[in-house]
C-alpha cells in the first residue's frame, strides 16, 4: 500500500470475478448487489481479451483534457469511413481512439445523430 497527499494507493492485484462473487454472497445482499456482480462480469470479459491499449499523445491535443481529442477523433473516423472502407488501416486507428478515451454513451448519441442527419461536426 502506498500512502500520498492523503491518498491511499493499493499495489494489489485486482480482484477476481469468483472472489467478488463469494464476498457478495457471504453479505447477503442478493439482488441489490446484482449490479456489481453484473460489473465484474463485464469487467472480466474485458480483461480477458486481451492488453489494454491507450490513445498515443496527439500534439494537437497537448492538455490532459481529451474532450476535443475525442470529438476531433470521431470526426475523422466518419471521414474515413465515408472515404474508405472502416476496416482500412487508417479508420482502425480513429476507431481505437475512439473505444480508448470517449465514452460509450457520447458514441451512442453521435452515432445516432450521424444516423439521423443532425450531427454537428461538418462531415
Amino acid at each position: 500500500m502506498i500512502v500520498g497527499l492523503g491518498i491511499t494507493y493499493t499495489t494489489e492485484p485486482p480482484i477476481s470475478f469468483a472472489v467478488l462473487s463469494q464476498r457478495l454472497s457471504a453479505t447477503g445482499r442478493g439482488s441489490s448487489s446484482t449490479f456489481l456482480v453484473e460489473l465484474a462480469k463485464t469487467s472480466a470479459a474485458e480483461a480477458e481479451k486481451g492488453p489494454f491499449k491507450t490513445a498515443p499523445f496527439d500534439p494537437r491535443f497537448p492538455n490532459q483534457n481529451l474532450t476535443r481529442y475525442c470529438y476531433q477523433s470521431y470526426i475523422d473516423f466518419q471521414k474515413c469511413k465515408q472515404f474508405k472502407d472502416e476496416e482500412y488501416e487508417a479508420c482502425q486507428y480513429f476507431k481505437g481512439v475512439i473505444k480508448s478515451i470517449c465514452p460509450k454513451a457520447w458514441i451512442e448519441k453521435w452515432d445516432t445523430q450521424v444516423e439521423e442527419g443532425v450531427f454537428a461536426g461538418r462531415l
